[in-house]
């Protein structure tokens, strides 16, 4: 016999629903701290796609010795200056080469650095990189000023081609997800580039937002990311945390996941 039009309306909605769970998870990802880890951390985490640790080579194989990385894919980062000329392990795919980190943050890459100066270090980045997607620097804050200085300063340096940027990295602390996406938004239609929010949380480290403003704020901003077209990639600050703090995805020392890590593994 036929199937009737309500018969197959529950398997096209599991479809559709599969689809938009498939997606989401390409896009999800995490910052792998490993500081009170385990080799098993990327495994327990199995609803994301990709992970980064801001350096060049797999955290978990660098750090902790593990035999391997995790299933997902690792994306190499060049953490600043210091780290340009530093050797790419072999097993690392270099598809996407993550930028500078907070370049505008004096506690970070920006102690001693300007838009300017990153962009005349971008030259390196690029020859290093040259079968590699680029992911520009990541900016603290409000970017928007420096990306301005950024990316005319690449145009003034390079040419029409500038720095040859295939998307934007952008961390966020903003704990309201409709302010956070504004945003980004703000930041897409300004630049034209898809985005990479690889830092983000309720708040960062200095804030200490407690567990239910983390599992609120989680609840509500990952469909608008999963939902978003102008975020190609997202990943939470962090799998864990090296002093008590209710951002942690994962509980210190063992490979468990926390209610947040709970959530956003299945979300």
């Amino acid at each position: 016999a036929c199937n009737t039009t309500a018969e197959l309306l529950p398997r096209s909605h599991m479809l559709i629903l599969y689809s938009l769970a498939l997606a989401a998870r390409e896009k999800r990802g995490f910052v792998a701290d490993t500081r009170n880890g385990t080799c098993s951390d990327a495994d327990v985490l199995s609803n994301t796609s990709w992970y980064y640790g801001y350096d060049v080579w797999d955290p978990y194989r660098h750090n902790l010795g593990c035999a391997r990385g995790g299933q997902q894919a690792f994306v190499p980062m060049h953490w600043c200056l210091s780290s340009l000329g530093q050797p790419v392990p072999a097993y690392v795919d270099r598809t996407w080469m993550l930028g500078f980190n907070e370049p505008n943050n004096v506690h970070n890459c920006g102690a001693h650095t300007t838009a300017q100066s990153i962009a005349q270090a971008w030259a390196r980045v690029m020859q290093d990189n040259p079968h590699s997607k680029l992911v520009s620097p990541a900016t603290a804050g409000d970017g928007r000023a420096w990306f301005r200085e950024f990316f005319s300063s690449c145009a003034k340096l390079y040419g029409p081609s500038g720095c040859n940027v295939t998307v934007m990295a952008v961390h966020s602390y903003i704990c309201d997800a409709g302010r956070m996406h504004a945003y980004l938004e703000a930041l897409y239609s300004e630049f034209k580039l898809p985005i990479w929010l690889t830092e983000f949380a309720c708040g960062d480290h200095a804030d200490k937002q407690p567990l239910h403003k983390q599992l609120a704020f989680m609840e509500e901003v990952l469909p608008i990311l999963d939902g978003s077209h102008i975020v190609s990639r997202y990943a939470w600050m962090a799998a864990r945390q090296s002093t008590p703090d209710a951002r942690g995805l994962l509980v210190p020392h063992k490979a468990e996941l926390t209610e947040l890590g709970r959530l956003y593994n299945t979300i």
